[in-house]
């Protein structure tokens, strides 16, 4: 189990991360993810030597990733299915001209807006997860994450990390 949640936060931050550094290869939508705030060593448990580090810098000053509370991230744990939705609605969000920043529906579970915000952007079918608590398996991450931007892009950005990493 501990595995697999590295290796889903790996992947994680490796879509997310890749999709702020090529901003600066493309123009257009992915020209949307810019710097929103400053870290200023917000959680205790990321040291500057670990070495997803930067990863978990970027994706904070974006403003994709929060953190487990104000001063952890918990790199190694589980992220859930309610987590998983939240990070592809600000993704979507970001792509499209927003803010990331998605407005509160006065409902009672804090990542009920997000999955609002999925249902009203096709990302999900209504209803679709029974367990939003459950943790998210690869499946289910890189299917939310195929619908939260563009196709073409998609394209660009399989093509620019070929020619990166060969």
């Amino acid at each position: 189990m501990k595995r697999t949640s590295k290796i889903i936060k790996t992947a994680l931050f490796a879509i997310l991360i890749l999709t702020i550094s090529i901003t600066n290869a493309f123009a257009g939508e992915l020209a949307n993810f810019e710097k929103l705030q400053k870290y200023t060593n917000n959680f205790e448990d990321i040291k500057g030597t670990d070495r997803f580090a930067n990863d978990v810098i970027n994706s904070y000053e974006t403003g994709l990733f929060k953190g487990k509370s104000e001063n952890i991230f918990d790199p190694y744990g589980n992220i859930t299915l309610a987590e998983a939705i939240t990070l592809v609605s600000r993704v979507h969000s970001i792509y499209n001209g927003g803010t990331g920043i998605i407005e509160d529906n006065d409902s009672s579970e804090w990542f009920s807006k997000y999955v609002d915000y999925a249902v009203d952007n096709e990302l999900l079918e209504p209803s679709e997860f029974s367990n939003l608590y459950a943790n998210a398996t690869r499946a289910e991450i890189a299917y939310l994450f195929c619908k939260a931007i563009d196709l073409n892009d998609l394209t660009k950005i399989n093509i620019f990390l070929l020619k990166t990493t060969i």
